[in-house]
């Protein structure tokens, strides 16, 4: 339900009478205050147990049409109001017959002439540190090397700094031993 949509729901099943908490459980919450907290981000305070327009808010959503996301019919289907689902479905019968012919071959394949294997060789970064728990410590670095190891991670997004650093001293003390 979109946010305006769903704040005139409220405010209409409140004009029905019912009372924040019957709304609240028509709604889902688990809570009035989270409820409650919604309407006051959207401009209403409430005054006597009901949401009311506050005076102060550039919030107004009054004129706003309230429209079913779906209903449903008397052959117990459903009918979306969306023009974007019949343009999809529209679509879809256009190109029926190629994607009848696409079940049809995905049917009729046979795995086992499928055995083609491709390897592939990641020769990137390999992590391999031992399982312990981490430790804080503050070091002083050459800030042209800091800023390349900075902009080395944000290229390897994959893994943490804390990671990289450490296999970096990983490698350094093995290449150097």
């Amino acid at each position: 339900m979109i946010t305006i949509e769903k704040a005139n729901y409220i405010l209409q099943l409140q004009r029905e009478g019912k009372s924040r908490h019957d709304i609240k459980d028509i709604l889902g919450y688990k809570h009035l205050d989270s409820m409650t907290k919604y309407m006051r981000k959207r401009g209403y305070k409430v005054e006597n147990d009901i949401y009311v327009l506050n005076g102060d808010s550039c919030h107004q959503y009054s004129n706003v049409e309230v429209k079913p996301m779906a209903t449903i019919d008397d052959n117990s289907m459903t009918n979306n109001n969306a023009n974007n689902i019949k343009q999809d479905m529209i679509e879809i019968i256009e190109h029926k017959e190629d994607i009848f012919d696409m079940l049809k071959w995905f049917k009729s394949r046979d795995d086992n002439s499928m055995t083609e294997v491709i390897e592939v060789i990641n020769e990137g970064i390999k992590i391999d540190l031992p399982d312990s728990e981490t430790t804080r410590t503050t070091i002083r670095i050459n800030k042209i090397i800091w800023e390349d190891f900075d902009k080395f991670c944000i290229e390897n997004k994959e893994f943490n700094k804390q990671d990289l650093m450490a296999q970096a001293l990983k490698d350094f003390m093995k290449n150097n031993n």
